[in-house]
């Protein structure tokens, strides 16, 4: 009986005694009950020229093979296409990623419990090549290992067009998103006299999404539901009195993306799936009254599941917003469940400086956050009105339109 090895090895032979697809760039592998032949991976012993390559759920042992496969006969290659979910070693995963020569510049990797230390290490080592990195979920590095991977990340992402992660519906209750740690960031900052904490990330971004947290926000006075705030919310700096000088240097490493389309900082909504492991099922959802309900019925004795992000940029014109007007090209501003202040002021400044802004996800909010004395729903009601008023779009290219329906 022929192993798995041996049959691999015996396909390879006899794939290179066959013609090479000179003009192949792209190769999409899929499984069945997630096992790839491996007289299919011994196929990219004839794709001298392959550029991107597509994979879905490959077993262990086909990942073992892909990675030989790759680093003998694939010296063009530099887009990965990884799909599915699959509990990979980090050795395994580590392997298959350092076997692009050229250096990655599409990396989209699949929903990994086990993405580890050595993993993050290759994806760094390619973040000056990278062009597109996905990831479905961030692994069981420490958050605070976290916190600098993410911050060097975009620091060297000279490159980089597009950031992505989970969409609305997909995000597990303990998964971890792309998070910029505000604070810290910029008391390295400063302590550095800038040093390595400017964000490389330029004119070339189209699509970036990440949490930005960690900016002391005395402002918010309850949470989202109107009851006293909680020690954990806030920690150390929750008194610090540099809350718009952190701001302006998270809005300056912003404003060098000229090019950004979409900027999504919002926490990303849970998938109800996964909320019915927690006993949470629609008929208990739809009875909670707020997120924070939610958030308490998640929390364990080690863990609070963060489903409303206090500590964030506001986006008010009081904290910077004019730092960014020249992002003229941005259709879609994503806040959604945060702490901003995004009033009627804000949005006559986009309409003039965001020309192409189509929506601000996440733009309703009461303000119980803020407290009673802040007014807040009268704040809320000024921002329906307006919006009413432009149904079709948020900056001024959508005027035309919006003059028309009023007449």
């Amino acid at each position: 009986m022929i192993d798995h090895d041996d049959e691999y090895q015996l396909a390879v032979e006899i794939e290179r005694r066959l013609p090479p697809f000179v003009a192949l760039r792209e190769l999409v592998l899929l499984s069945a009950d997630i096992h790839i032949n491996p007289a299919n991976i011994a196929l990219l012993a004839r794709c001298p020229n392959l550029k991107r390559l597509e994979l879905e759920s490959p077993d262990e042992c086909a990942v073992r093979y892909l990675t030989d496969a790759i680093l003998a006969f694939c010296p063009n290659l530099v887009e990965l296409v990884w799909g599915g979910e699959h509990d990979y070693a980090d050795e395994l995963v580590e392997g298959l990623l350092r076997s692009s020569r050229l250096g990655w510049r599409v990396l989209r990797l699949p929903y990994m419990d086990n993405f580890g230390a050595s993993s993050y290490n290759v994806v760094m080592e390619n973040a000056k090549t990278l062009e597109e990195l996905h990831l479905h979920k961030w692994g069981d590095v420490t958050k605070e290992i976290l916190h600098d991977w993410f911050l060097n990340f975009v620091c060297s992402a000279e490159n980089l067009r597009r950031l992505t992660g989970h969409q609305h519906g997909e995000r597990r209750a303990r998964d971890t998103a792309v998070e910029v740690h505000a604070y810290d960031a910029f008391m390295k900052y400063v302590d550095e006299d800038g040093g390595n904490c400017k964000w490389a990330l330029g004119p070339k971004v189209e699509s970036l999404q990440m949490q930005i947290v960690g900016i002391p926000r005395p402002d918010v006075v309850c949470r989202e539901d109107g009851t006293p705030l909680r020690d954990e919310v806030f920690g150390k700096e929750s008194g610090d009195g540099r809350r718009y000088e952190i701001q302006r240097y998270i809005y300056e490493q912003l404003a060098k993306m000229t090019g950004l389309q979409e900027l999504v900082l919002g926490l990303i909504v849970i998938d109800r799936d996964d909320l019915t492991r927690y006993g949470i099922n629609d008929s208990v959802y739809s009875k909670m009254a707020s997120l924070t309900d939610l958030e308490d019925d998640l929390k364990c004795e080690w863990e609070m599941i963060k489903l409303f992000n206090y500590q964030c940029l506001e986006f008010s014109l009081e904290s910077g917003l004019e730092l960014l007007e020249e992002m003229k090209k941005l259709r879609v501003l994503d806040v959604t469940s945060t702490a901003h202040r995004i009033g009627v002021p804000e949005l006559e400044w986009m309409r003039v400086h965001w020309p192409r802004l189509k929506e601000v996800r996440g733009l309703a909010s009461e303000r119980r956050w803020a407290g009673e004395g802040e007014d807040g729903m009268a704040v809320h009601a000024a921002v329906e009105e307006w919006m009413a008023v432009h149904p079709n779009g948020i900056g001024s290219s959508y005027a035309e339109a919006d003059n028309g329906l009023r007449r």
